[in-house]
């Protein structure tokens, strides 16, 4: 947890009474600045136009991966997520892990098929999300929890909206 101070334009900084963890400063970030850009993937191989995802939008996925993972994750409980580093999902799996009281492990997708069985085995995750192409390499390294597809959960949004530029 992060002992923080928390503060706005032009005032000075006040303590806040309590630790705060990561997704607590993000849900004050949405509450201020709903429909600012929270996560802006910018055009690039394999993605033509920009991608752009608000606080909003970001909340109503994290929620999403949150919701699912509620009757599984417990305060000990780790989750992998195998997503593409250029995916805005990944931010969203994230933030609906922590929500639901576990603890992520990070899985690149560019790793050999060993190396993400020796993360999955090693972080001891009792589910991962990712995508189809994840959850095909998953089945391949004989992962044995529970498989969620981040673009698949109930009450999911649809993906990001293009950049209007």
């Amino acid at each position: 947890m992060i002992q923080a101070t928390l503060s706005t334009a032009g005032q000075k900084e006040l303590p806040l009474s309590a630790p705060l963890v990561l997704h607590r400063f993000f849900e004050n970030a949405v509450r201020r600045w709903p429909e600012r850009t929270a996560v802006d993937v910018p055009p690039g191989h394999g993605r033509p136009e920009r991608r752009l995802t608000t606080y909003a939008e970001l909340a109503r996925q994290a929620d999403a991966v949150s919701g699912a993972l509620r009757g599984d994750v417990g305060r000990d409980s780790i989750v992998a997520i195998l997503l593409p580093r250029d995916s805005e999902r990944i931010y969203s799996a994230q933030l609906g892990v922590l929500q639901a009281g576990g603890a992520y492990a990070s899985i690149d997708p560019s790793f050999p098929d060993g190396r993400i069985r020796e993360i999955l085995e090693d972080s001891g995750a009792i589910a991962l999300l990712t995508d189809r192409a994840g959850a095909a390499r998953a089945r391949s390294v004989e992962f044995v929890g529970r498989i969620l597809l981040a673009d698949e959960l109930p009450g999911a949004p649809p993906a990001p909206r293009p950049s209007p530029m």
